[in-house]
């Protein structure tokens, strides 16, 4: 078991090392620098500054030593285009997307486990056909352009719900608990619904073929007798 842990961690750190490596270069090997998009105000004299406060006119292996430590330290570096620190950002944006992640699941499972239920016990009737078909057409949708759909409908066509963002940046912090509570779950119903509808199509699509290869097994029409 010792001997397998530690495999599966020398691999995780190999893995690391490589995805960090290729990132790395990745970057590099593209036209110009985080200061070369500043806007036409900026002087060619105060890039220069900054490319050698961040250390980016040095060579390029001593930039990938100085990552690899700053990494391996801790130290993600600092977000140019947010204007922060990546630990920061990171701060931010983590709990927002394990908040709407960890919700999408919970509904996915839910509602997926008891579509393929409902699909499988009502097998060859209407209701289940169409709940069939529904549920292959949302699974068949790539989930960008259903986002976007989503989108489009209720935030421009129908403008009934935030296009973007978690809370209203302007009076969130003015509202009341309950209406707080209400403004964040505005801001979620769009992006928790796409991701909820995708996963709900897929787990109700296993859902559904497994009880249907269950059901007919002789325990279970035991169990049933």
């Amino acid at each position: 078991m010792r001997r397998f842990v530690a495999v599966r961690l020398l691999h995780a750190v190999v893995v690391c090392f490589l995805v960090t490596t290729i990132a790395f270069f990745l970057v590099h090997l593209a036209p110009g620098d985080p200061f070369s998009f500043e806007g036409p105000r900026i002087t060619e004299e105060l890039r220069s500054r900054w490319r050698t406060q961040f250390g980016y006119d040095r060579p390029l292996l001593e930039q990938y030593g100085r990552y690899l430590a700053s990494v391996a330290s801790g130290q993600l570096g600092y977000s140019h285009s947010l204007h922060v620190p990546v630990r920061n950002a990171l701060a931010d944006a983590v709990p927002r997307t394990l908040l709407l992640m960890v919700t999408a699941l919970a509904l996915s499972f839910a509602l997926g486990t008891w579509l393929g239920v409902f699909e499988a016990r009502h097998q060859g009737s209407t209701r289940a056909r169409v709940s069939n078909g529904a549920s292959l057409l949302v699974y068949s949708l790539p989930d960008f352009w259903l986002a976007l759909m989503l989108l489009l409908t209720f935030a421009y066509w129908i403008p009934i719900l935030p296009a973007g963002g978690m809370v209203d940046v302007v009076v969130h912090d003015y509202m009341s608990f309950g209406r707080a509570v209400a403004d964040r779950l505005r801001h979620l119903i769009l992006p928790l619904a796409t991701l909820t509808l995708v996963a709900t199509a897929l787990v109700a699509r296993f859902q559904r073929a497994a009880l249907l290869d269950v059901l007919p097994s002789d325990y279970v029409r035991t169990a049933r007798a």
